[in-house]
């Protein structure tokens, strides 16, 4: 409980009374000057506080914007490697087909080529077999 002969000085209160004395006033001047800088100072904090939070509040939604971009780049880059895989099989696919083919058509090849000398060799005999017919008529 505050006693009668001192005031009790509330937040702010620069007014002394008279019967203070003189380095109390002096303190008390001093005090109230100090408070009156340091909620200044609060005020000048806060602001920055403030600023500092909405600039972190900026740089979260371009973080989060940039993410999306991200991910949607990476989607469609996951896109074009499924549709590049699909490419690559059927390129092998294809591959194994023509290796297939050209391995028919080498036997092809190789099987005419074999009629081609049987008949040949069907002429040359026939030849040879007319010639001794008509050497042995000769005689």
């Amino acid at each position: 409980m505050p006693t009668p002969e001192r005031p009790t000085l509330g937040p702010g209160t620069a007014s002394v009374s008279d019967r203070t004395d003189p380095l109390t006033a002096i303190a008390i001047g001093t005090l109230s000057q100090a408070v009156d800088m340091l909620r200044e100072d609060l005020a000048i904090a806060n602001g920055s506080l403030l600023s500092e939070r909405e600039r972190a509040e900026r740089a979260e939604r371009q973080l989060q914007t940039e993410r999306q971009d991200v991910c949607r780049r990476i989607d469609e880059l996951q896109t074009l490697l499924t549709e590049g895989r699909r490419l690559i099989d059927t390129l092998h696919i294809d591959l194994a087909d023509a290796r297939t083919a050209a391995m028919i058509s080498g036997s092809e090849a190789a099987a005419l080529r074999a009629q081609a000398d049987e008949r040949r060799g069907w002429r040359l005999l026939r030849r040879l077999r007319w010639a001794l017919r008509a050497a042995s008529e000769w005689r």
